[in-house]
C-alpha cells in the first residue's frame, strides 16, 4: 500500500513558488503515524518542494487552509486522473464536508485517531464511504506523530514540533481554528517520551 500525504498550498501569486515556514502544519506525520505500519507512506509539504503527480500511490491524504480549497480541489481532480485516491481533512473539510465530496473521493470530519484506520480498512474492503467522522473519546488516543519521515534538509528553517495539547481554550468569533474543540492535555509521560525520541532521532540526524 503507498499512501501519499500532502500539506496543499499555493503562494500568493499563484504561480509556483515555494515558500518555506519555519512552522509548516504537522499534519503530514500525524496522518502518518495513523497508517499501517507496512504502508510505504511519502509525505508532501508544498510550501517546501514541488508536487509531482507520478508516484503511484493508492492513497493521499491532502490537508489544506481554506484560502488553499481551489488549489487542493485541483491537486485532487489530478491525482484521481491516475487512478489514486483521494481523500480531504482539515478544518476546511469538516466545516464543509459535502462540499468536498464533488472533489475528493472521501472526507475526513474532525480529529484522524479514529477516522482514518477505519477510512483505511474500509478502502482496503472495497467499501469506501464519503463522510468519515470518528471523535477521539480521551486525549490518550492521539498518537505521535512520524517524525522521522520529515526531511529537514528541504527547510533548514524547520522547527521540531511537538504536540502536548490539543484545542483552544478561547472562542474569537473570527477564527475558524479556535473554539472548535476542548483543550486537552496529552499524557505527561507520553510527551516526556515523545521528546526523547525526537532527540535521538536529531542526535542521529546531525551524525549522518
Amino acid at each position: 500500500m503507498k499512501i501519499g500525504i500532502i500539506s496543499c498550498y499555493r503562494h500568493p501569486s499563484r504561480l509556483e513558488r515555494l515558500r518555506p515556514s519555519a512552522l509548516p502544519s504537522s499534519a503530514p506525520e500525524l496522518i502518518a503515524g495513523l497508517c499501517p505500519a507496512d504502508a510505504e507512506i511519502e509525505l508532501v509539504i508544498e510550501r517546501e518542494q514541488v508536487m509531482r503527480y507520478d508516484r503511484g500511490w493508492d492513497l493521499a491524504f491532502l490537508s489544506y487552509l481554506h484560502s488553499d480549497f481551489e488549489h487542493a480541489r485541483v491537486v485532487s481532480e489530478r491525482l484521481r486522473e491516475v487512478g489514486t485516491v483521494t481523500i480531504a481533512g482539515g478544518r476546511h473539510a469538516s466545516t464543509f464536508p459535502e462540499l468536498c465530496t464533488e472533489s475528493f473521493d472521501a472526507v475526513v470530519v474532525g480529529e484522524p485517531e479514529r477516522a482514518v484506520p477505519a477510512l483505511i480498512a474500509d478502502w482496503a474492503q472495497g467499501e469506501l464511504g464519503s463522510v468519515y467522522e470518528r471523535p477521539v473519546q480521551t486525549p490518550a488516543e492521539i498518537r505521535p506523530a512520524r517524525y522521522d519521515l520529515i526531511d529537514f534538509s528541504a527547510n533548514t528553517f524547520r522547527l521540531p514540533a511537538l504536540e502536548a495539547t490539543r484545542g483552544c481554550p478561547f472562542s474569537c468569533g473570527f477564527c475558524v481554528l479556535t473554539g472548535k474543540e476542548k483543550w486537552r492535555y496529552r499524557p505527561v509521560a507520553e510527551v516526556v517520551a515523545e521528546i526523547r525520541d525526537r532527540k535521538v532521532l536529531a542526535e542521529k540526524s546531525m551524525r549522518s
